[in-house]
């Protein structure tokens, strides 16, 4: 892997990358297919207050630091190995300790900077890594490219401002890589979570972003697929043409909505009539 920047692509933090708003991403675009008010209230509000990554996707950052970024999760991550002074300390309760707390303050000067990692979510880190590595598919895959790239463009149907910043491009064989933690990689599992999570519509902005900034198209992105508890199974999935194409047809009509929207400076939310109950897709006969 290389930590240089791809031709056209902007040089910048994730934090950077996600505090822009003058483009829209495919985070974007999920907001605004849930409503326009949950986009404003998330990007534009004067007022909006920063969320704090949940614990579940704080620990997916440390997962993609530790499988795409080695020197970013060495650099920006530690984790506490407190067996060795608990046992030399002895007793029930040796975390209560002034020497363990004075041992505790000593680690923490010297991992400033950093996110602390418990024990046991270090060990998943690693060894969700070394599963994805251990996979032919996912390792040929990551082989040599271009990790956490940012890209700006205009889209070219709408011309709205859009950014997109893939995991992983391999150029040598044109495919660009998506890495993927979750609680179940078999088939049908990841299949409805490639379309509940809309990752249809990550794979089209991005290959559509790629080909409009480059003009020339990549030839296909794949997703891999690692769990998060042992045995740390992985698979790798790729978009098939039908899945870009649906994934097109959503994204450019969530960015005509958010177009629309930018113009009148107009971002309602959802419907002011009162409604029957919509069932859902098992329910209707």
């Amino acid at each position: 892997m290389t930590n240089q920047t791809y031709p056209g692509a902007s040089l910048m933090t994730n934090e950077d990358y996600h505090a822009n708003t003058t483009h829209i991403s495919k985070s974007g675009l999920d907001e605004i297919s849930q409503s326009p008010a949950h986009y404003y209230a998330r990007y534009l509000d004067p007022e909006r207050e920063r969320k704090e990554p949940t614990p579940a996707l704080a620990l997916g950052s440390a997962v993609h630091a530790a499988i795409l970024e080695p020197e970013l999760f060495k650099s920006q991550y530690w984790s506490i190995d407190d067996a060795k002074i608990c046992e030399e300390i002895e007793g029930a309760k040796p975390r209560a300790t002034s020497r363990y707390k004075e041992w505790l303050a000593v680690q923490e000067r010297f991992n400033a900077g950093k996110e602390m990692l418990t024990a046991d979510q270090f060990k998943h880190c690693i060894r969700m890594r070394d599963a994805v590595w251990s996979h032919p598919g996912a390792a040929y895959l990551l082989n040599e490219g271009y990790r956490e790239q940012s890209f700006f463009f205009n889209e070219p149907t709408t011309q709205a401002p859009c950014k997109i910043r893939p995991d992983f491009l391999n150029p040598s064989i044109r495919w660009v890589t998506d890495v993927k933690t979750t609680d179940d990689a078999s088939p049908a599992a990841f299949g409805r979570s490639f379309f509940n999570y809309r990752y249809h519509v990550q794979a089209a902005l991005i290959l559509d972003g790629l080909a409009a900034i480059e003009g020339t198209p990549w030839d296909g992105i794949a997703f891999i697929a690692v769990e998060k508890e042992p045995p740390y199974a992985v698979a790798v999935y790729y978009a098939t043409a039908e899945d870009i194409m649906d994934g097109r047809v959503a994204y450019r009509g969530n960015l005509l909505t958010y177009l629309e929207c930018k113009a009148r400076n107009q971002w309602p939310g959802y419907s002011t009539q009162v409604q029957p109950i919509q069932r859902p897709s098992w329910m209707r006969s």
